[in-house]
């Protein structure tokens, strides 16, 4: 499936709930769902023996931040890979991060929930759904974007087409925003900065494909 595009019929058929992607090449349909992620194997697999340790770098995970992880997070856990996930905690609003092995998992209320042992940008792992406003095939979509990134990330920022620049700040090393009236398509590029300075960049498109 990779290099699979996602086409406005499908776009028209998908009118009630959302389309979630992590980064844009493996497409798999579930109900009224669609994910995507480019490395799903890795993602998805134990951590690889040797790496750097993702989780260690994470300080959210190893102090008081934020609140226990909720009763659905530690049940969509155990659904991704059975375990303990000690520091599971909530870190923003229907967000949650935990460590698994040298790897994390980031689990979100409504959208994609995934563990990965590597970012995908970077300094920081990029993921997000469209959804429609209304359960209605005419109503607008909102794109929501969140993820996780290093201690040392302090902003995500989100480029339109329109020239529109969204400022989405990393707090304990999550990140989340929901940009009303928006589709994939009107996403033109996503920057990791740190302070003022731009640490990695790449077209939207990697992640989020183009619909029409």
């Amino acid at each position: 499936m990779r290099g699979m595009k996602v086409t406005k019929s499908l776009k028209s058929f998908l009118t009630g709930v959302a389309l979630a992607f992590a980064a844009g090449s493996l497409a798999i349909a579930v109900g009224w769902k669609m994910y995507a992620d480019a490395t799903a194997t890795a993602a998805t697999s134990a951590p690889t023996p040797g790496k750097q340790s993702i989780a260690k770098s994470l300080r959210a995970l190893h102090g008081a931040a934020g609140l226990p992880a909720p009763t659905w997070a530690r049940q969509t856990l155990q659904d991704l890979h059975p375990g303990t996930y000690a520091d599971a905690r909530l870190l923003a609003p229907d967000l949650v991060l935990a460590s698994r092995g040298d790897g994390v998992c980031l689990v979100t209320r409504r959208g994609l929930s995934q563990c990965r042992d590597r970012f995908n940008l970077g300094h920081a792992w990029i993921a997000g759904d469209m959804i429609r406003q209304t359960d209605s095939v005419d109503a607008p979509f909102d794109v929501h974007i969140y993820g996780v990134a290093l201690d040392t990330v302090d902003v995500i920022h989100v480029a339109k087409g329109d020239g529109t620049l969204v400022r989405i700040p990393v707090r304990n090393n999550v990140f989340r925003a929901t940009l009303p009236d928006t589709e994939f398509d009107d996403l033109n590029r996503i920057d990791v900065a740190t302070g003022t300075d731009v640490v990695s960049s790449t077209p939207a498109e990697r992640f989020f494909p183009k619909l029409r």
